[in-house]
């Protein structure tokens, strides 16, 4: 049942400009696992996979506007 909650968040990412105006699928995808709430072990991703979808994080305006796949550092 996620996957109409995780579309839409990827809808309003897009929508949104969060990650610039044409952002790839990879950095949307990227977008969403890093700002998931991590659920269980996090070496174990069979279970919960990347989490609880956080939609607010995931639309909120980033500081700058890094390529999502470049991890921060």
């Amino acid at each position: 049942m996620a996957s109409p909650e995780v579309a839409a968040t990827a809808g309003l990412i897009i929508a949104g400009g969060v990650l610039g105006s044409h952002p790839t699928p990879a950095a949307v995808q990227a977008r969403l696992t890093a700002t998931a709430t991590p659920l269980g072990d996090p070496a174990d991703r069979s279970r919960y996979g990347a989490g609880l979808l956080n939609a607010a994080a995931a639309t909120a305006p980033m500081l700058d506007r890094v390529d999502a796949n470049t991890p921060a550092g």
